[in-house]
């Protein structure tokens, strides 16, 4: 059954979380604590996956139903609408300008003119060019596991494994 504004409002939070279903795998999570969230699930490639739609007080019942609408239409052309939203996201952030690269770069830059010591600027010996410019590349292309850069200059392959 469909859910209706008013049946919403009067939804009150119990000890466990529920779900209150609407149609087309929409349904609104209570939670303990008050907050109702709207989620989509949905199936892609054979997995079911769960997309957070907002929460229900900013998104109502109408917008909830178009986002729904908008990633059904996404699945019907064959696009995982969590992937697309997540990429699109990360595409607005590389093109805000607030990159590794940039600010670092408005940093330096900042250091030069109050007139700090050419020390303070220059980078340190395992920090040249070549290592740094490879470890920018790899922190700006998003890597999903920072903890896995590594430096390829050779004074960091000195038999000890960098952390």
């Amino acid at each position: 059954m469909a859910l209706a504004d008013l049946a919403i409002r009067n939804l009150k939070p119990t000890g466990k979380p529920f779900k209150a279903s609407d149609s087309g795998g929409l349904h609104l999570l209570v939670n303990p604590n008050g907050s109702r969230l709207w989620r989509l699930k949905y199936r892609y490639d054979g997995k079911e996956k769960l997309l957070a739609l907002g929460a229900y007080p900013i998104v109502t019942l109408a917008k909830a139903r178009g986002k729904r609408d908008e990633a059904k239409a996404q699945l019907a052309d064959g696009i995982d609408p969590a992937k697309s939203r997540r990429e699109s996201r990360i595409a607005a952030v590389a093109t805000s300008g607030n990159t590794f690269r940039l600010v670092a770069k408005e940093y330096l830059d900042k250091l030069r003119r109050e007139g700090r010591a050419p020390a303070t600027l220059d980078p340190p010996p395992i920090w040249r060019a070549a290592c740094a410019t490879a470890c920018i590349r790899r922190v700006c292309s998003f890597s999903p596991n920072m903890r896995r850069i590594r430096c390829s200059t050779p004074a960091r392959r000195n038999g000890r494994r960098p952390r």
